[in-house]
């Protein structure tokens, strides 16, 4: 995981997360031939519910993040970048996020976390982490 930045917001966390695709015996899957997919639901913005971000599955790159692609790499990996949220004030945002690897013609769900996001409580600082465990960053 990286920082990737607030450009212009004083407050939150925006990160670049490179993820394995894993077959059924947590082998790596080596193909260039999978599109990460997400969806971004049950947005609460601060206790407010918000409007979905990505209802229906939404190619997770190309972004102007370095490194992204449409497609897995030869390795069978990818980045999410950026995720997060970045805001002019104080905020705490949960939302659930669906990753799948869209391969010839099928989505397939591989992951699935409830994120916790938050900008503050100074400008500068944020943080985010998932209820898997394995994304928490902050600065």
């Amino acid at each position: 995981m990286n920082l990737y930045g607030c450009a212009g917001a004083p407050y939150g966390i925006s990160i670049a997360t490179q993820y394995q695709v894993l077959d059924q015996a947590n082998n790596p899957m080596k193909s260039t031939a999978m599109v990460p997919q997400e969806e971004i639901t049950n947005i609460i913005f601060n206790g407010t519910k918000q409007q979905d971000q990505f209802p229906q599955w939404h190619h997770i790159g190309p972004t102007p993040y370095p490194g992204t692609s449409l497609n897995t790499d030869t390795n069978g990996q990818f980045f999410d970048a950026p995720f997060g949220t970045c805001t002019s004030g104080f905020f705490v945002e949960t939302s659930q996020q669906k990753i799948s690897m869209l391969f010839k013609g099928i989505n397939y769900v591989v992951r699935t976390s409830q994120w916790t996001i938050t900008g503050g409580p100074l400008a500068g600082h944020g943080s985010v982490k998932n209820d898997n465990g394995d994304v928490n960053l902050s600065h």
